[in-house]
């Protein structure tokens, strides 16, 4: 996955290069936009790198869980650049839309097609990845924005081309920063929930007491709690209420309540705390 991440972000680097000589020659502020655009979808991609390389870091004394959240963290910054870059291209799409600009199409229409083909390319290369991290899934998004702005792009010059229809590139823009709009607001709220700690699915307590009881020996479940550390990765910590037993047969229920967790609700870091007294004050419901 680095190494595909690695080569989006050099092919990028290109892309934004002819762009912008391509905005300057043929006067277009549409492509020379885009180009900013893909500029910061660079820069994303560099700080997706740099997120992945400190997650995979092992802990510290300092940090115990490691470096994992950065991930997450990148994958906030990113989401919300594209939350701003959506904004500014609904704006500019208005802009366009009611004041349409005349430009060099000898120049616009390759130099786009180059842009469209380069970021169908990445966007291709990470499509596997994009489901499997917040951070990766953030970066695919910026390149699904490149790839159908490319579009609009070269739509546009042929359209106006052959038409003159000159308002059609602001009214795809429209179009495109509503569409990347919506998605990028999911990727943040996904991430923030994982920055605070929420659940990454509703907790049935009720479920969970009759998946344990189950389990010989355990007579009740409290202090329930579970969080995800980055994503694809839910942490669970429980209290057991148990009878007085020897430590073998207690080792044997954790062992067993950890894979019915594992199995059943797709609990990775388990942590479980075993009680030989009912638990009857304020405390349990924690």
């Amino acid at each position: 996955m680095k190494g595909r991440l690695l080569a989006v972000f050099l092919l990028n680097l290109c892309i934004t290069v002819a762009e912008i000589l391509g905005g300057i020659f043929s006067r277009s502020y549409a492509l020379f936009s885009d180009a900013l655009h893909n500029l910061q979808d660079a820069l994303s991609q560099l700080f997706s790198l740099l997120a992945i390389y400190l997650s995979e870091k092992g802990r510290t004394r300092t940090y115990t869980f490691g470096f994992k959240r950065y991930e997450i963290l990148v994958a906030i910054l990113n989401g919300g650049i594209i939350l701003i870059l959506s904004a500014l291209m609904i704006y500019k799409g208005i802009v366009r839309a009611i004041s349409p600009e005349i430009i060099k199409f000898s120049i616009l229409l390759p130099v786009s097609i180059i842009g469209l083909v380069a970021n169908v390319v990445s966007v291709m290369l990470l499509h596997r990845h994009a489901s499997k991290s917040l951070n990766i899934k953030s970066t695919y998004l910026h390149l699904l924005s490149d790839a159908l702005s490319s579009v609009a792009v070269v739509v546009g010059a042929i359209v106006m081309k052959v038409f003159h229809f000159y308002s059609l590139d602001g009214i795809l823009t429209i179009l495109i920063g509503l569409l990347i709009l919506r998605e990028s607001i999911k990727v943040v709220g996904e991430s923030l929930k994982i920055i605070l700690q929420a659940s990454p699915f509703p907790v049935d307590e009720g479920y969970l007491l009759e998946l344990l009881k189950g389990i010989d020996g355990v007579k009740g479940i409290h202090h329930v709690h579970v969080w995800s550390l980055k994503d694809g990765e839910t942490h669970l910590e429980a209290h057991l209420e148990v009878e007085d037993m020897m430590v073998g047969r207690s080792q044997e229920i954790v062992r067993k309540a950890s894979e019915l967790l594992k199995d059943k609700m797709n609990i990775n870091h388990i942590t479980l705390q075993l009680e030989s007294g009912f638990c009857n004050n304020a405390e349990c419901s924690d």
